[in-house]
C-alpha cells in the first residue's frame, strides 16, 4: 500500500497539471469562432427535381471512378501525357463533385453516389 505522502504528491501533480493547461488555454490568443451556415445556391435559385440532382452526382461519381481507373493505367504504361491530361480532368470533375455532394440531402442522393460510383468503377475496369 501506498504512503499518504505519495497519494498526496502526486495528487497535486495532477491539479497542478490542470491549473498550468487552463492557463494556456485561457493565454491563448485565438478563440474559436462559429461557422455561419453556408448555402451553395444563390438566393433567387429554385431547387431543381430530387431525381435531377441525385442522378447528376451517379453520373459525376460514375466519371470519376472511370478517370481514375484510366489514370491508374497510365501511370502504369507510364503515358505522361496522359497522366497529366486525365489529373486535368479529375480535378475539374472533384470540384463539381464536392459540390454535389454538399449539396446532396436525402437517401436518394446516397444511393445513387453508391450505384455511380461502383457502375464507375466497373465499367471502367471492363474498358481499360
Amino acid at each position: 500500500m501506498q504512503s499518504d505522502h505519495r497519494i498526496r504528491k502526486r495528487h497535486w501533480s495532477r491539479r497542478r497539471a490542470t491549473r498550468v493547461r487552463t492557463a494556456a488555454v485561457q493565454a491563448w490568443p485565438y478563440r474559436r469562432v462559429p461557422r455561419s451556415r453556408t448555402v451553395t445556391d444563390p438566393p433567387d435559385a429554385k431547387p431543381g427535381p430530387p431525381a435531377r440532382q441525385s442522378l447528376r452526382l451517379a453520373a459525376l461519381v460514375f466519371v470519376q471512378y472511370g478517370l481514375l481507373a484510366s489514370d491508374i493505367r497510365f501511370v502504369a504504361n507510364a503515358n505522361y501525357l496522359g497522366v497529366a491530361l486525365v489529373n486535368i480532368c479529375i480535378a475539374v470533375n472533384t470540384w463539381y463533385l464536392t459540390k454535389g455532394i454538399i449539396d446532396a440531402r436525402g437517401a436518394l442522393d446516397r444511393v445513387c453516389f453508391v450505384a455511380g460510383g461502383t457502375a464507375g468503377a466497373l465499367l471502367a475496369v471492363l474498358l481499360t
